[in-house]
């Protein structure tokens, strides 16, 4: 039933209920007719009090008769009858009024049933990804504390406590030791909002949630470009983000989860750094934030937005390019190079390749380069300066 036209018949039923009590008589043996509904307002079934209450054991048995509304394919849970219905802004059922069996009546009364989807996978959920700086990409490994903790009077709500800070990864996923089994894989197209506490406040210009397309420094969590559209974009933290106090809630209701922001400090200033990273050997090894000069892209004179490094590969080494953490890759995949040849240099047709790993670029030759990195478009010239010759 569309929001619309439930909203429609919950309006009808507030004058109907009106009308109920208006005409709620006390019965001729001194008792009241208490009238159990489901959330639409029809009628599942009506009990009499018994000495003005009504027995939970009669409650009970009448709806152990009831069949359970369905999410799809899956039977809902009943979580309790309330004398309150109402939505919210956004659509989402609100219920309040729990009934209380030692209530002693004195008027008619109804109760509407509040059914829910529910609690989701036995093995639970869990967060995997990169938090405060510590990595854990394998299934089944991540550390006991990034466990989701299931709610105990909301079954379908997960939670975990978090510190975050800029470049930090997240995705909530299912726990198993299993990547792509259709459970539950969620990145930044899973986040539903990200929420500040009142009090918490964010600088001019910024977001707490971005997309896609928004640049690391106006947002506290946005989407990485060079994922954007695929299930496997992680949600990132800002380079802003000097560190935050968050809590992550997966709710297995919506498949949807949320970031609940409880307090954040900003960095004041964040230096615009773009590193080669990639399969060097020794201290250099795959470090995003390496600092080595020889390692650091320079701005280019007079020309915005553009960057270059001049470096010597060997054969079969892999690389890719990183905004100085694992937050953002930007240009590194092998389809948003282009490859041209300087002076004096043969072909350079097949020199560099996608190695099939994560999007990292292979070099199949050894040769010294100029590369020149273009931020808007997250892409990356190669001029080959020299080729090395094969031993």
């Amino acid at each position: 039933m569309k929001k619309k036209t439930i909203a429609i018949v919950l309006s009808v039923l507030l004058v109907v209920s009106a009308v109920l009590v208006l005409a709620a008589c006390q019965q001729d043996d001194g008792e009241f007719q208490v009238v159990f509904r489901n959330y639409t307002g029809r009628a599942y079934f009506t009990l009499k009090t018994v000495d003005g209450k009504i027995s939970k054991d009669a409650v009970d048995a009448e709806l152990a008769k009831i069949t359970p509304p369905k999410d799809g394919e899956e039977d809902m849970e009943f979580m309790g009858w309330y004398s309150q219905i109402s939505q919210n802004d956004k659509g989402k059922y609100l219920f309040d009024g729990a009934i209380d069996y030692n209530k002693t009546y004195t008027e008619d009364a109804e109760y509407y049933a509040y059914w829910h989807v529910g609690a989701g996978l036995p093995q639970g959920y869990t967060v995997i990804g990169v938090i405060n700086g510590q990595s854990s990409w394998t299934p089944g490994d991540e550390p006991e504390s990034w466990m989701l903790v299931q709610d105990e009077d909301e079954p379908w709500l997960y939670r975990a406590d978090f510190i975050i800070t800029a470049g930090d990864q997240i995705k909530v996923k299912e726990k198993s030791d299993a990547w792509n089994n259709d459970l539950c894989n969620l990145g930044m197209w899973g986040l539903q909002d990200v929420i500040l506490d009142e009090g918490v406040t964010l600088p001019e210009g910024m977001k707490a949630k971005g997309d896609s397309k928004e640049k690391d420094k106006t947002s506290i969590i946005y989407g990485d470009p060079s994922e954007a559209g695929k299930t496997t974009e992680n949600a990132l933290v800002g380079a802003m983000v000097e560190t935050a106090e968050i809590t992550i809630e997966y709710d297995y209701a919506d498949k949807q989860f949320r970031i609940y922001v409880h307090s954040i400090t900003f960095k004041t200033e964040v230096k615009e750094v773009y590193v080669l990273t990639g399969s060097f050997g020794g201290d250099n090894e795959w470090k995003p934030d390496n600092t080595a000069p020889e390692y650091n892209f320079t701005p280019v004179d007079g020309q915005e937005g553009k960057w270059e490094l001049t470096f010597t590969f060997t054969a079969n080494q892999t690389f890719k390019v990183t905004n100085g953490s694992w937050a953002w890759e930007c240009g590194w995949d092998a389809e948003k190079i282009t490859v041209t040849a300087g002076a004096g240099v043969g072909s350079v047709e097949g020199i560099f390749v996608d190695s099939g790993d994560a999007g990292n670029i292979k070099v199949t030759q050894g040769c010294t380069v100029k590369i020149t990195l273009t931020v808007a478009t997250h892409a990356l010239a190669i001029e080959v300066t020299a080729l090395t010759p094969a031993a």
